[in-house]
């Protein structure tokens, strides 16, 4: 999950922090300030940070539930899974998936 992202619009002045660690330390004081919206936050993490837990360790995704998880090639390698050895599958997917780093793995097997 990406802070910016997350606080761009409940709170422009933490999305728009000049660093990261200027960002962590409004994060913190958001706790005392507006706990509720830090408890959201806390929550909407640790969802994130599950998910992308579960993509890594579940054995399913061994090509690209790697690095940071992107859910588009998740989605493709799922389909790939699942398709019998004659099968073939047509998506429409970002372009990057067949350069980015981290799926390497799963276009060297085609």
């Amino acid at each position: 999950m990406k802070e910016k992202e997350w606080f761009a619009e409940r709170r422009p002045d933490i999305a728009g922090a000049p660093n990261d660690a200027a960002r962590k330390r409004l994060i913190v004081a958001l706790k005392s300030e507006i706990p509720a919206l830090h408890a959201e936050f806390s929550s909407s993490l640790r969802k994130s940070e599950g998910g992308s837990h579960i993509i890594r360790s579940s054995g399913l995704y061994p090509l690209c539930g790697r690095g940071r998880i992107n859910l588009y090639p998740v989605f493709a390698e799922g389909i790939r899974n699942n398709l019998s050895p004659i099968g073939r599958m047509g998506v429409v997917l970002p372009s990057g998936i067949a350069t980015d780093d981290t799926t390497k793995f799963f276009f060297q097997i085609w």
